[in-house]
């Protein structure tokens, strides 16, 4: 369905602008979101530091590579269906109540079956029994996500962002918590495998405790409304709409993690761990994009009578570049003392794989606010299609280049990959919705707004 080509305004309506008074949830919602996606990476960053000293540099390789295989699933379960949900209540003002189980019943039976392809894929690739062990632990890690996200989504539909947004940074923060309490007991070995486990157990656990405080934010007696307006037609529309979006974000966790498994089977030990290290801080780099997109992916995602104008995709194009490239910017000055403050002696060689993904973030946050505006619009075919090519390089480019020049070989992989990402994410945006460069002047960045809702 294509919306009207009146040039924007004041007020609401097809090709309109939201008043002043409008904008306010919005940015109360981005700035929440930034603030939460701060302390998930400060999370990130102390676990990480704890975990490379308490497993050491070759078992935090196996744990991250385990951990690629665990979150690749649970992501592109959880991610996938949460878009969809999101999008669906955008547009129809569904009940919280209703959508939460509606999405929550797809994503259990998906997740269960995503973890048993983490399995057999970990199996068949790892060299050693302690990666398919730790992945078989995730399984904790899957369900207690897709509890979580489930009830996150009708915060986002309702531009609520701020209160979704304490939800995800619980599990980041719970996470060095936890270590810090099962080092201190002396509850686990954590030389040798049994480490690399229970470092994957209490991630699963950390999320099982946030999907418990969610259950207590929207109240205790959620569990009884969820089942009391639970409509099964609307899971089984949801499931099928988010299968295609749940194929492309797990084809985007296999192009950003599949240098990871890669390592962990070719290279195991010390590049793996570079590696890792490495995407930790990419991935919190990465976590500003989506604070920022998340508060105007449902205002994208409205029905005729919602907004979309080309300008905010611009705008948000704008502010997450300049985010991530001054993160970026001052990464690549001090790669050095950050891998030796987060990796000790034995990891300061990742320095030189940090400053490549610093410079591939910044594509990466780039692209982001083209993909939401392409999923807002219904083109997630299109997306996929892509996406197909770029992983399939990827993977081809880090089996040629990883065994001549490890960590560092991956990590310009996905430099190139990114660019070539964002570079086609522009294409399709002009294409499919008729995106306007920002300087033509033309309907606020639109060229023929439209798109199929």
């Amino acid at each position: 369905m294509s919306s009207s080509s009146a040039p924007l305004r004041p007020g609401t309506g097809v090709g309109s602008v939201p008043s002043v008074l409008s904008w306010l949830p919005v940015a109360r919602n981005t700035v929440a979101l930034l603030a939460s996606r701060a302390l998930a990476v400060a999370g990130q960053v102390l676990a990480t530091a704890l975990l490379t000293r308490l497993l050491g540099a070759s078992s935090f390789g196996e744990y991250a590579v385990a951990l690629s295989y665990a979150l690749a699933i649970g992501l592109a379960v959880d991610g996938g269906a949460q878009l969809v949900a999101i999008r669906y209540g955008a547009r129809h003002g569904t009940a919280a109540a209703t959508l939460i189980g509606a999405s929550l019943a797809g994503r259990l039976a998906l997740g269960g079956c995503g973890w048993m392809v983490a399995v057999i894929a970990a199996l068949a690739w790892s060299p050693g029994p302690t990666v398919p062990l730790a992945v078989m632990v995730s399984g904790g890690l899957l369900v207690a996500g897709s509890w979580v996200s489930a009830l996150t989504a009708p915060l986002y539909a309702r531009t609520a962002a701020h209160r979704a947004a304490v939800l995800e940074a619980l599990p980041w923060l719970f996470q060095p918590g936890l270590l810090l309490a099962f080092w201190a007991g002396g509850l686990f070995p954590w030389s040798g495998p049994g480490g690399v486990v229970a470092a994957v157990g209490l991630l699963a656990l950390a999320y099982l405790l946030a999907g418990v405080a969610g259950v207590a934010l929207v109240g205790w007696r959620a569990g009884e409304r969820v089942a009391r307006t639970w409509d099964p037609s609307l899971s089984r529309h949801l499931l099928v709409a988010a299968l295609p979006v749940m194929a492309m974000t797990l084809l985007s966790q296999v192009h950003l993690r599949g240098a990871a498994v890669v390592l962990g089977a070719l290279q195991p030990g010390i590049p793996a761990a570079e590696y890792a290290l490495a995407l930790r801080l990419f991935e919190g780099v990465m976590l500003v994009p989506p604070a920022v997109m998340a508060s105007f992916y449902p205002l994208l995602s409205a029905a005729p009578g919602g907004v979309a104008p080309g300008a905010i995709v611009w705008r948000a194009t704008a502010l997450c570049m300049a985010a991530a490239g001054l993160l970026a910017g001052a990464g690549w000055f001090v790669a050095p003392q950050i891998a030796l403050a987060l990796g000790g002696a034995e990891l300061l060689s990742a320095a030189p794989a940090l400053r490549l993904l610093l410079i591939a973030s910044v594509a990466g946050a780039a692209n982001s606010p083209l993909a939401y505006l392409l999923l807002a619009r219904g083109h997630e075919r299109a997306i996929l299609r892509v996406q197909v090519g770029v992983v399939a390089a990827n993977l081809g480019l880090n089996l040629a280049l990883i065994p001549h020049f490890g960590s560092v070989g991956a990590a310009a992989v996905l430099v190139a990959t990114e660019l070539a990402g964002l570079g086609i994410a522009v294409v399709l945006a002009q294409r499919l919705v008729g995106l306007a460069w920002p300087w033509s002047g033309r309907s606020h960045g639109w060229r023929r707004p439209g798109g199929r809702l």
